[in-house]
This record gives structure tokens, sequence and C-alpha cells, in this order.
């Protein structure tokens, strides 16, 4: 079966998307998709936020591997390499989707179990 994903943000750049039935969100930025819980998404945006105001580019870690020899993806760490232009749009992106989530929660009055 097939999982299928509302839209919560699109833009020329980005689409950010919820599964319809947990807080799955699939985040589309350029050329990267990067899945994450709604609780990690937080943990990301945190991670952003600290980052230094003046710096050409940032690497950002997305997922660091080596420390978890059972889990065998191929893939050991992953990044992404992003000027500072495109930080701040990718961040501006993910703190509007999670607003709209949150809003969508409030106007529901429901929290998913998960």
């Amino acid at each position: 079966m097939e999982t299928e994903y509302k839209i919560l943000i699109q833009t020329q750049n980005a689409c950010v998307s919820q599964c319809h039935c947990c807080t799955q969100l699939q985040v589309q930025y350029k050329n990267v998709m990067i899945c994450f819980e709604w609780k990690d998404l937080i943990g990301f945006l945190q991670r952003l936020d600290e980052l230094p105001p003046n710096e050409l580019y940032y690497i950002i870690n997305i997922i660091d591997l080596r420390c978890y020899p059972a889990v065998n993806l191929g893939v050991s760490a992953s990044a992404m390499c992003l000027t500072f232009s495109e930080v701040e749009e990718f961040r501006a992106i993910l703190s509007r989707a999670c607003l709209k989530m949150d809003l969508e929660m409030i106007f529901r009055k429901s929290i998913h179990n998960n």
C-alpha cells in the first residue's frame, strides 16, 4: 500500500508534505529529499538556528551512522552543503511547515499518537 502525503508548503525550490496517517514529513529542497518525524524536524531546525550567521556556506550533517554498525544502508554519513541564502530559505520553509502542522493540530483538537 502506498503512503499518501498532503502538501503543507510548496515553493519553486521546495515541497514539504505530511503523511496522512502519522507525523512523518517529506522535505524536498532543490535536489535533496529527507524524511523526518515531526519531533526530529524540530531538532533539525534547532541545529539550523545554531549555525553561525556570517559563514559563506554550511555543511549540515544529516545522518552519521558510523557509530551504529548494525545499521546497514551502505552509507555511513550524509550531509548537505548550502550557501547562507539557501540555509535561510530552507529554515524558513521548514519553520512554515511546522507552524502549519501546529495550526492543524490545534484546530483539529488532536495530536497524533506517535
